[in-house]
């Protein structure tokens, strides 16, 4: 980060990051700046935020809710932000793809190392069949994305699929 603003300090922080990341989050912000977090996982108190940042206004923004309890806030908001991206004045989060059928693995040490700095997709052919014989076994079944694939192989055609 400081190769990428020099000695400048930021005026605002949206941070979304967890861990270690919010140190280096706080370490950008400038005397005075203001401070967002919309992250939910291994936020840092407010008493670990003012001592990281004495003079910083420090908030709390919890975007789910806001969407919730103001969607036409929230519309207006994301009209806002998506001018401003068609314009190119921001910018989307570092795209990494793999495909499923040769690159899965590879996927999944990305994520593993933890040196992505953006999104990492697994794409999945749209012609994927399904093959009707044999026990398709799905481990994780029974969470979410489970239960998705498991639909997904029966309404493709499996005659049977196991939930573990």
């Amino acid at each position: 980060a400081a190769a990428l603003f020099g000695a400048s300090r930021l005026h605002a922080v949206l941070n979304s990051l967890s861990a270690d990341f919010i140190a280096a989050s706080f370490a950008l912000l400038r005397e005075g700046g203001g401070w967002g977090e919309i992250g939910k996982r291994a936020v840092w108190s407010a008493e670990r935020q003012l001592a990281a940042s004495p003079s910083a206004r420090c908030v709390a923004l919890a975007l789910d809710s806001a969407m919730e309890q103001r969607p036409c806030w929230m519309r207006g908001v994301l009209r806002l932000l998506s001018s401003r991206a068609a314009a190119g004045v921001v910018h989307g989060l570092p795209l990494v793809t793999f495909a499923l059928e040769r690159n899965v693995q590879a996927a999944f040490r990305c994520l593993q190392s933890g040196a992505n700095t953006g999104k990492v997709v697994v794409r999945v052919p749209t012609c994927a069949e399904v093959a009707p014989r044999g026990v398709h076994v799905v481990t994780g079944g029974t969470g979410g994305l489970g239960l998705l694939t498991g639909r997904w192989l029966g309404e493709g055609g499996a005659a049977a699929v196991a939930l573990a």
